[in-house]
């Protein structure tokens, strides 16, 4: 028997509490709607609510809202579908964010997505165009639309977010930009050639705004959320969050700086699990740095005598960031030029003494050696600078005088 046609309600979303119990709609118990979080394995700060007929497909009459009110622009209505798709914000489940219509099963791209209009009512597909979206895209559309119509903000410390100093947050100009960004540099009087820049992202928040989430993207992963300790999101509060971001030289987040000013404030330096990550989740963790985002804004910051900015110059240079490291150097492993001295062990050539004339020559000729010691042999102290240097300045000239005493 052919099945009828199907009008999918979101508002029987309402009805499921929990990711393991499932509900059923309408009296005749068609449509099955089960929760999961969203996206899988990630950071999960969304809903996602399927409705599907034993699994099979049905032909799709059409969606109502969470408002029972018909969603226009639907393309597939009247097509036969295998299931129906939306997503909510964890903390919102009163309005869908996203509505997915998957036409076929096994197919790479089987879900059309579609969106309500930022001020308007109406539904289109998402970034007007007819080709789906891909995981990582749809998250990201995902936070944006949760800033515009839930208030939530997300903190986005991606390196491209940061480098481009633009403000973000919302997906249309109606609604201020909710994040702003700071390009900022902190440099050393004792080493005015050596300076590292980082990016301070400050949410500015309104009566009705919180922040949702903090996430990075990293290449080729997907997106991670930062977890830190004790700060709860999303925010219960109209709340001042600031994070200060340090990049290593090959541009991945390892350090930020927290602050908030939520009834339980939060503030700190944080670091990557050393363990790695949860998923797509991560859980930073506490670092002992004592200088604060006002000691950065200091022109006059000093390694020789300031020991905090020397510990957040170490801290830095063991995470990737090598701007600051003459900072790290203690003055007694400097050299008369100011550079740091490298000791190399010399090696031990005291048996390569030979007893005999033909021993000599054949010494001279390098059998036996190694290349450190031909160098010490060749050339002796003129050579300059280097571990090579070293081999030679040490046991050359010890070596060549025992040879000579031998001739």
């Amino acid at each position: 028997m052919a099945k009828q046609q199907v009008t999918i309600k979101l508002k029987e979303n309402q009805r499921v509490k929990s990711n393991d119990r499932s509900i059923q709609y309408p009296n005749t118990n068609l449509i099955t709607v089960t929760r999961s979080n969203y996206p899988h394995g990630s950071t999960q700060d969304f809903y996602r609510y399927t409705h599907e007929w034993d699994g099979t497909r049905f032909k799709l009459a059409e969606i109502q809202d969470d408002n029972n009110i018909r969603i226009g622009g639907i393309r597939e209505y009247n097509q036969k579908v295998p299931y129906v798709s939306a997503y909510y914000w964890t903390s919102d489940t009163s309005k869908a964010l996203i509505v997915g219509v998957t036409t076929t099963k096994g197919d790479n791209t089987p879900t059309k997505y579609y969106a309500k209009s930022a001020g308007k009512s109406q539904w289109h597909p998402l970034y007007g165009s007819y080709q789906p979206l891909d995981a990582e895209d749809l998250e990201q559309t995902l936070d944006e639309l949760n800033c515009y119509f839930n208030n939530g903000v997300t903190i986005d410390l991606s390196y491209s977010k940061s480098k481009s100093g633009k403000k973000y947050c919302c997906p249309d100009n109606t609604h201020t930009k909710r994040v702003s960004v700071f390009k900022k540099t902190v440099s050393c009087v004792q080493h005015s050639s050596s300076s590292i820049t980082y990016y301070k992202h400050e949410f500015t928040s309104d009566r009705t705004s919180k922040l949702a989430a903090i996430k990075y993207h990293t290449y080729p992963s997907r997106r991670k959320r930062v977890n830190i300790p004790d700060l709860n999101l999303p925010t219960k509060d109209s709340v001042k969050v600031t994070v200060y971001a340090f990049y290593s030289d090959s541009r991945d987040l390892v350090l930020i700086h927290v602050e908030s000013t939520e009834s339980s404030p939060v503030t700190g330096w944080y670091k990557k699990p050393a363990n790695g990550s949860r998923g797509h989740d991560e859980n930073w963790t506490t670092v002992g740095i004592n200088t604060t985002p006002g000691d950065l804004e200091n022109k006059e910051l000093d390694c020789s005598n300031n020991k905090n900015f020397k510990e957040l110059a170490k801290e830095l240079k063991k995470l990737g960031c090598y701007s600051l490291q003459q900072c790290t150097i203690d003055p007694e492993h400097l050299g008369q030029n100011g550079v740091q001295r490298e000791e190399v062990p010399a090696a031990d050539l005291s048996d390569q003494v030979p007893d005999t004339e033909s021993e000599t020559k054949m010494l001279l000729q390098g059998n036996g050696l190694s290349d450190g010691a031909k160098v010490g042999i060749g050339i002796g102290s003129t050579v300059g600078g280097g571990a090579i240097t070293g081999l030679a300045l040490w046991k050359g000239p010890a070596l060549i005088a025992r040879l000579i005493a031998r001739l």
